[in-house]
């Protein structure tokens, strides 16, 4: 018997590796692009926060210098007296309003006139003496209460003008 042997020959031509190749690429352009994007949004809010700061900050300058001013004392004599009574547990508002009734009731001894007048006299000081800057001025008042000068009606005396 013969034996009948049959070959087929079969050709093809690989056309999508190049497709694939090509696809490849655009996909590891776009991850690129997908982190750049990442990189500038991480960017753009650093930038943002920066800027956040920088308000911030301005807005807090602002606000000490116009109290500051209300209150008739330096910013730099204003920001030490908070730094001093944060350290002390004071709040801010506290430590404003204080100064600003000092400084009225100063005021008021200088005319001749308010509770304060007769506590100066009594304290051994005169309006002006107190009156040198609500910062360094207040020392006027302060040193008397230093040592064991404080005792009883002085320091009555020293809450009156404060």
């Amino acid at each position: 018997m013969a034996q009948n042997k049959l070959q087929i020959v079969i050709s093809a031509k690989d056309t999508t590796g190049k497709v694939f190749r090509g696809l490849n690429a655009a996909l590891a352009g776009v991850g690129r692009s997908i982190l750049n994007m990442k990189t500038a949004l991480v960017g753009l809010a650093g930038a943002a926060g920066l800027g956040l700061l920088v308000k911030s900050s301005l807005d807090s300058i602002d606000a000490l210098g116009k109290t500051a001013s209300k209150l008739g004392v330096t910013t730099a004599e204003l920001q030490k007296l908070r730094y001093a009574s944060e350290l002390a547990g004071v709040e801010t508002r506290t430590v404003d309003m204080a100064v600003q009734r000092f400084t009225r009731r100063l005021s008021e001894a200088a005319r001749g006139t308010g509770e304060a007048k007769d506590a100066l006299i009594e304290l051994g000081l005169t309006a002006c003496d107190g009156a040198k800057g609500a910062g360094k001025g207040s020392g006027g008042v302060g040193r008397r209460f230093g040592g064991s000068w404080c005792e009883g009606r002085p320091c009555a005396s020293g809450l009156q003008v404060v």
